[in-house]
């Protein structure tokens, strides 16, 4: 997602700008871990697991069905949001990768088996903000969103490069930064000052895969989910903790839409009414934890509304509030369609 670029003076920007920035947030420490993980698999380190082989962890039920990736038309979204005098600007980016190209850059853990693709191509979400200060990448699986890693550098002088390496007991977190000015003018490779974490998975079998908040855009277009309204389930790490998600169908809206879409036959404005399928997602209560959590999409709170063209399943709108602003409708102002199936560079 190239997202957030803002145009507003930064105490607000901040508040509307994290409405469009999928991000965990600052983390509070569970475990903490040894000073730093061995940097090759096999010395001290559990072997990385295939994500659908044996000894994965994963288990059938919702969560691990209902996703086709051949349902998903776009391969690129820009959404404008505006609240008062705030203006935001923000890019969603799918790609698909050939694993053998994206596995040197997944991570061992040295907690817990990490997860590796399951097979011969898997997916990226890129994410892009404040004029390129964010870089964001999500690894994962099509057929059940299913997140592998999460890269996020950060530029500027709070520099930082934050990873978070899903396993099969637990997101393990690494992040390293400049120990000083002079690191601060080194590639990222060379910084020094470490801190690692890692936040084990409660739920158990209720979650037998765990996605990440930024793919429910993904999520939400490959999903076969009942007309009756019957929610689909899907788990997210989110700032410190699993939470369980329900999805769901709730019926028809018309919508006023102004977009531009391009396609393998060019470029065209879409502009008027059309109808659309209104998705709510919503905290699936399972306990206190889940009742008590703090999850955000996008930057907005509570049950939130994704609004998807009927034919073409691309989302227009999302829907929701952001504390201490209210009301909050992000719209879609681009879109790049499906082009071909093949891996893109």
């Amino acid at each position: 997602m190239r997202a957030a670029s803002i145009l507003v003076p930064p105490a607000f920007a901040v508040v509307l700008g994290a409405a469009l920035l999928p991000a965990f947030g600052t983390l509070t420490p569970r475990s903490p871990l040894p000073d730093r993980p061995s940097p090759h698999p096999g010395e001290g380190t559990p072997p990385p697991t295939r994500a659908g082989g044996g000894g994965s962890g994963r288990a059938s039920g919702p969560e691990t069905s209902g996703f086709d990736p051949a349902r998903v038309s776009w391969t690129r979204l820009k959404f404008k949001a505006e609240k008062l005098f705030l203006t935001v600007y923000s890019e969603v980016e799918l790609r698909t990768r050939l694993s053998s190209e994206v596995e040197p850059a997944l991570i061992p853990s040295p907690r817990s088996v990490a997860l590796m693709p399951s097979g011969p191509e898997l997916l990226e979400l890129r994410l892009d903000s404040s004029g390129g200060r964010d870089s964001i990448r999500v690894w994962f699986t099509a057929h059940d969103a299913r997140a592998l890693q999460r890269l996020k550098l950060r530029g500027g002088k709070k520099a930082y490069k934050k990873i978070f390496r899903f396993t099969r007991e637990g997101t393990y977190s690494l992040r390293t930064a400049p120990r000083n000015r002079r690191e601060g003018r080194l590639p990222p490779e060379q910084w020094t000052q470490v801190e690692e974490f890692f936040y084990p998975y409660a739920w158990g079998s209720s979650c037998p895969v765990i996605s990440e908040p930024s793919l429910l855009f993904y999520a939400i277009s490959a999903a076969r989910l009942p007309a009756g309204g019957e929610p689909v389930g899907l788990c997210v790490f989110s700032r410190k903790s699993v939470i369980p998600l329900e999805i769901a169908a709730r019926g028809s809206r018309r919508l006023a839409v102004d977009y531009a879409e391009t396609s393998a036959q060019g470029q065209r404005r879409r502009t008027g009414e059309i109808t659309t399928s209104e998705i709510s997602m919503r905290v699936r209560e399972l306990g206190d934890e889940a009742e008590k959590a703090d999850f955000k999409f996008v930057g907005l709170a509570g049950d939130v509304a994704i609004y998807l063209e009927e034919s073409s399943r691309i989302p227009v709108q999302v829907s929701g509030r952001i504390p201490g602003l209210g009301g909050v409708d992000i719209k879609l102002i681009e879109v790049d369609l499906v082009k071909t199936m093949g891996v893109q560079p």
